[in-house]
């Protein structure tokens, strides 16, 4: 749109594209500062980071640090910290305790920001399956567990329709003035005896 605006010199087209482009970006603003669908719509491979006027990079670096704090503190948690008792050493132990370095866990580097820009290096995936994508991606672990929390199961109505379809049964010619309370529990008790049996 932008492209076409930019390259047309007719007045009345101009006015048009951008009255659209307008009316486009006021209802999809919504969606743009949903951070849920940002998110789903980052984790998806076949867009990533490309059709956000901003980039989210920054806020799903902020989600992975955070998630990754919590998994590391619900570790620590769960452990249990054997109390040690100090036994009292001589003058000689505590000196070489007190100058022995004590040495720090090595710092890792920042993974989370290596993976976020591996996964923004390689190219948007065609129109394959993203749950194939990352059933398959062994070296985003990180990535693929927010890909996994925020890329939702496509939804089907087969449920639904079976539930309209049961009622249709309940509800036949002979038993058509039911109210529609009356109705829903008994297609309720019908689609339950299934699972729990004759009670």
């Amino acid at each position: 749109m932008q492209r076409s605006l930019n390259g047309d010199t007719s007045e009345t087209r101009s006015i048009h594209v951008q009255k659209f482009i307008t009316l486009l970006e006021e209802r999809t603003e919504s969606y743009h500062s949903n951070t849920i669908l940002r998110t789903a719509t980052f984790c998806d491979p076949r867009f990533k980071d490309s059709y956000f006027t901003n980039s989210h990079k920054d806020h799903i670096l902020r989600i992975l640090r955070s998630d990754s704090q919590n998994i590391v503190s619900d570790d620590f948690a769960d452990q249990s910290i054997p109390e040690i008792v100090e036994k009292p050493t001589s003058l000689f132990n505590q000196f070489l305790m007190d100058n022995c370095p004590i040495e720090e866990a090595p710092k890792k580097h920042d993974s989370l920001q290596e993976e976020l820009d591996e996964y923004l290096r390689t190219p948007p995936i065609s129109t394959s399956d993203p749950y194939d994508y990352w059933r398959s991606k062994t070296d985003l672990p990180e990535l693929k567990k927010l890909a996994h929390k925020y890329l939702s199961i496509p939804s089907t109505s087969s449920e639904s329709e079976r539930l309209f379809s049961l009622s249709g049964l309940v509800c036949t010619p002979k038993r058509s003035s039911l109210k529609p309370e009356t109705l829903d529990q008994l297609t309720f008790c019908s689609a339950n005896l299934k699972i729990f049996g004759d009670i």
